[in-house]
């Protein structure tokens, strides 16, 4: 997640409801994964792209709020 991010479990739901790209919080897989996300790979090159290109947005946008 982004470092101006602090809650990385509500920036994910957040993701979700503007994106509609589910990822997955890094730590269900230990503490180690705490400020990372996780993407699932079991779709198409062109899906992945397209998600890829949403989340990008998102951020974008988000960015130019807290600036």
């Amino acid at each position: 997640a982004p470092d101006t991010v602090a809650d990385v479990e509500k920036w994910i739901d957040e993701v979700l409801y503007g994106t509609r790209v589910f990822i997955t919080p890094g730590f269900i897989f230990g503490e180690a994964g705490r400020r990372y996300i996780r993407i699932s790979l079991c779709c198409t090159k062109e899906k992945l792209q397209e998600a890829s290109g949403r989340i990008h947005e998102f951020v974008k946008k988000k960015e130019k709020v807290i600036v």
